[in-house]
C-alpha cells in the first residue's frame, strides 16, 4: 500500500509530517470500507456428461479484512491499519481453473507509522 499512498501524497500535494524522516504512510480504515472478492471464471477441461449429476460450481466461502492496531509516528494509537484481505474460494471438481477478482473501496485516513 505504500506506493499508492506515496503517489497520492506527492501528486496531490498532501503535506507530510514535518518530522517524518523514517515515517511510512499506511491507511487507517474507516468502518465504511467495503472489500469485495468473488470467483469470476471457470474453465472446464472435460466436457459435461448429461444426466450423470456431474457439475461444477464455486463460491467465496469467507472474506476477512486484516487490520492491526499500531502507534503512529506521533505516539497516537491507530486501530484499523490496513494489512490486507484473505478470501477462501471453494470449487467443485478438480478439472477446472478458477479465477478470483477483487475490488476494494477503502475509506480512511493516511497515517504515518515508524519504519520498522
Amino acid at each position: 500500500m505504500q506506493s499508492p499512498l506515496l503517489f497520492a501524497l506527492n501528486t496531490y500535494g498532501i503535506p507530510h509530517p514535518s518530522k517524518a524522516q523514517g515515517a511510512v504512510p499506511f491507511l487507517n480504515l474507516d468502518p465504511g470500507s467495503a472489500p469485495l472478492v468473488t470467483a469470476n471464471a471457470v474453465f472446464s477441461l472435460v466436457e459435461a456428461i448429461p444426466n450423470l449429476g456431474i457439475g461444477a460450481g464455486f463460491r467465496v466461502d469467507s472474506l476477512e479484512t486484516i487490520t492491526v492496531t499500531a502507534t503512529d509516528f506521533f505516539g497516537n494509537t491507530v486501530n484499523q491499519v490496513f494489512q490486507g484481505v484473505t478470501a477462501t474460494v471453494l470449487a467443485r471438481n478438480l478439472d477446472q481453473v478458477n479465477r478470483v477478482s477483487y475490488s476494494f473501496t477503502l475509506i480512511g485516513q493516511i497515517v504515518f507509522l515508524n519504519e520498522s
